[in-house]
């Protein structure tokens, strides 16, 4: 109840009238616009009110519940088979992870919605300083060139394992009635219109499941990059206090001038102070609107790595292998894409204390001195992103979960020697 009323209140503290759902116009303005876009044109987001958009998020969800089902059902078919159901496990936890994902998008829209604006406003707050330090404007534009490249790359990596899987299908006789993902035992004795008509369904609800997965991390690996430039311009100001030359002021004596420098760097110490504070209230909020999918990636992907790495390694039939070799990258890339973004929000906010160190703190005023004493002193327990808020989120965590999924794996080979 007490961790209930204390996200309550973080909302309200973010703006409550920021759940409204997003326009066109806020996204082409908005730093995370490319995400966002992904997102609506996986229909996991809705940027204007149409009943044909809401008909194809139906469509793609309930179409994705029903191929899981059968899916299911074909799995309890090959209890005694331990390939045909770490086959079948390997299609059915990231389809059933796509499906989770696309239902709490639905659930948390208010919430991500909140997210996009807080995000626009923490970047324009710190936007005139970009202009005054190029190093800066070119870690910003470093976050969007890396947020892209990932998008970009593991798009293609996905289009191409995915199409590989239905040539296969494709290339085999008729006859043979083969299905691109998962075979279904009853497909064998039905007719042609039940055959052709579950192919199909399983060539778009399988891609759109995987890549509803890796758009809603793309999105959230935005947020996370864009966090940490924003710590690291943080860090640049911290750094500069007492370097840059204060306001041009109207004093008469030097002990005037003094004093004005003074009241100037602590002025900024101040403003650098509000936007740490903002800062660290954003990642609170963002863990409590991350933790759900960060934890629902964990279960799924670690189970996911575990089979695919059985059907990599021991099916005796070559195209299986290959495509089970092909597809092991993406569940972990799935789990790194958490891990990593995480991992540099942690960083560059850790960062923050030598930041505050290289300053000139011993050149100014005691007030100023005990101020900035009291920054490091926060800044030396840095944010924390985690997982159903129990796992932290961060590369060491990432290493854990592969070492777990190799540990099942071993497991599952211990079953099949018996």
């Amino acid at each position: 109840m007490a961790k209930q009323k204390e996200k309550s209140s973080r909302l309200q503290d973010l703006d409550s009238g920021d759940g409204e759902d997003l326009s066109w116009d806020e996204v082409s303005h908005s730093v995370l616009k490319n995400s966002v876009r992904v997102l609506y044109c996986m229909g996991l987001w809705p940027l204007r009110s149409s009943r044909a958009y809401h008909c194809f998020t139906a469509f793609s969800l309930a179409s994705s519940a029903v191929v899981i089902a059968m899916d299911i059902v074909a799995a309890c078919y090959s209890l005694g088979d331990i390939d045909q159901m770490t086959g079948a496990l390997s299609t059915i936890l990231p389809m059933s992870g796509g499906l989770a994902n696309g239902l709490l998008m639905i659930l948390h829209r208010p919430d991500l919605c909140r997210v996009v604006r807080a995000v626009d406003r923490l970047v324009v707050h710190q936007q005139r300083y970009l202009r005054q330090d190029s190093h800066l404007a070119a870690v910003v534009a470093r976050v969007r060139r890396q947020t892209l490249l990932v998008t970009i790359g593991v798009s293609c990596y996905l289009i191409t394992i995915a199409s590989y899987w239905i040539v296969i299908a494709f290339g085999k006789p008729t006859g043979l009635r083969v299905l691109p993902f998962v075979q279904l035992p009853w497909v064998q004795s039905s007719g042609l219109a039940h055959y052709w008509s579950t192919f199909a369904v399983q060539f778009y609800t399988a891609p759109f499941c995987s890549y509803a997965t890796l758009s809603v991390e793309f999105f959230f690996l935005a947020v996370m990059l864009q966090l940490s430039a924003q710590f690291e311009i943080l860090g640049s100001r911290f750094a500069s206090l007492g370097r840059n030359p204060p306001p041009k002021a109207v004093v008469t004596t030097k002990s005037d001038m003094g004093t004005a420098d003074s009241d100037a760097v602590y002025e900024e110490l101040c403003l650098c102070v509000k936007t740490h504070q903002e800062l660290l209230r954003f990642v609170r909020f963002l863990d409590d609107v991350m933790s759900p999918f960060a934890m629902l990636q964990f279960v799924a992907g670690t189970l996911a790595v575990c089979v695919v790495l059985f059907q990599a390694a021991n099916n005796q039939d070559l195209n299986t292998n290959l495509k089970a070799a092909g597809w092991l990258p993406a569940p972990s890339l799935e789990l790194y894409i958490y891990c990593g973004g995480a991992h540099e929000v942690v960083y560059e906010a850790e960062a923050l204390v030598q930041a505050a160190y290289d300053c000139l703190w011993y050149n100014t005023a005691p007030r100023v001195s005990r101020a900035i004493r009291l920054v490091i002193t926060r800044a030396q327990v840095p944010p924390v992103l985690t997982a159903g808020h129990l796992y932290p989120i961060t590369r060491p965590t990432f290493v854990s979960l592969v070492n777990a999924a190799y540990s099942y794996y071993a497991l599952l080979c211990q079953m099949q020697n018996k």
